[in-house]
C-alpha cells in the first residue's frame, strides 16, 4: 500500500518551492528552507508530520557539513528536502518508516547538488534584467528600475517552478511508479537502512573537519565521553558546551582588556 500525491498537494508543494526561491519572503525564511525546518512544511502539506520530520532530520545531517561561500551554493537543500520527504511519505506504508526514510534520503542526496545548476541558469538571466535596469536608471525612472528588478525574475520563477514541481510530484506519487519502486526496494530494504545511517555520518564528518584541530580535539572527546560513557543526552551536552563557551569568551575578554590596560600603562610611562 502506498500513498499518492493529490493535485492540491502537488500544487501547494510547487507554490511552497517558488515562495522560498523568490524574493518575497523575509530573510528569516532563509533558515526555514533548511532540511530540518523545511520538512515541517512538507509534513503539513502531505499530512504525515512524523515521516517528514524523520526524513528531514536525516537529510539535514547529510548536508550539515555542506555550506555555501557567499552566494555560491554547493547543494539545493530545499529541492532535496521537497522530493526526499515526499517520497518517504509515499513509501511509508509499503516500506515502513526506516525503509521509506532511507529511500527519501537516497533521492535527496542524489538531486541536491545537480539541482544547483538550475539556480545558476536563473542567476545568469539576471544579467539581462540588470541591463534593462541600467537603461531605466539612465532615464531616471525609479519605477522602471523596480519593475525590472522584481517582476520579470519572479514571474519567470513562478512560471518555471510551480508547473515543474507540480508535474514531478504527480509523477513521484503515481501509483504505478510507487508500486514498481516498492517491488525494487523491498528486497534491499535492510541495506537501505544501513545506508540511511552511513550518509548522515558522512555529513557529520564534513562538519567536524574545520573544528577538529589539535586545540579543539579534546573538547570533541569530552562531548563524546559525556554522551557515550556518562549517558548524558545531547541536549544536556549542548547546554554544558554553551556554558563552557560563554566562560571561555568571558575569560578571553578579560585577558584582552588586561593586556590593553598594560599596554596603555606602558605608553604612559614612555
Amino acid at each position: 500500500m502506498t500513498s499518492t500525491v493529490t493535485n492540491l498537494q502537488a500544487l501547494l508543494l510547487g507554490l511552497w518551492v517558488f515562495w522560498f526561491k523568490s524574493t518575497f519572503h523575509p530573510n528569516l525564511f532563509f533558515y526555514w528552507s533548511k532540511p530540518l525546518t523545511a520538512s515541517l512544511f512538507v509534513g503539513l502539506i502531505m499530512g504525515d508530520m512524523k515521516t517528514a520530520l524523520s526524513a528531514g532530520i536525516s537529510i539535514q545531517l547529510v548536508y550539515i557539513g555542506v555550506m555555501g561561500i557567499g552566494t555560491a551554493l554547493t547543494a539545493d537543500t530545499l529541492l532535496a528536502t521537497a522530493f526526499g520527504c515526499t517520497l518517504a511519505i509515499c513509501l511509508r506504508e509499503s516500506l515502513g518508516l526506516e525503509g521509506a526514510v532511507a529511500a527519501g534520503l537516497a533521492v535527496a542526496a542524489a538531486i541536491g547538488a545537480p539541482s544547483v545548476a538550475i539556480g545558476n541558469i536563473f542567476s545568469s538571466l539576471d544579467v539581462v534584467f540588470n541591463e534593462r535596469m541600467k537603461v531605466e536608471s539612465d532615464k531616471g525612472n525609479i519605477k522602471g528600475m523596480r519593475f525590472w528588478e522584481i517582476v520579470p525574475g519572479q514571474v519567470l520563477l513562478f512560471v518555471f517552478w510551480v508547473p515543474v514541481i507540480f508535474l514531478l510530484m504527480k509523477a513521484l506519487g503515481n501509483d504505478t511508479f510507487l508500486a514498481t519502486l516498492t517491488n525494487v526496494l523491498n528486497p534491499i530494504a535492510k541495506h537501505l537502512g544501513v545506508m540511511a545511517k552511513v550518509l548522515p555520518a558522512v555529513g557529520i564528518a564534513l562538519a567536524l573537519r574545520p573544528i577538529v584541530t589539535n586545540e579543539l580535539l579534546p573538547w570533541v572527546f569530552i562531548g563524546f565521553l559525556a554522551s557515550a560513557v556518562m549517558g548524558l543526552s545531547l541536549l544536556s551536552v549542548a547546554l554544558f558546551a554553551i556554558c563552557i563557551a560563554v566562560l571561555i569568551c568571558i575569560r578571553e575578554y578579560k585577558t584582552g582588556e588586561a593586556q590593553k590596560a598594560a599596554l596603555a600603562d606602558d605608553d604612559d610611562d614612555i
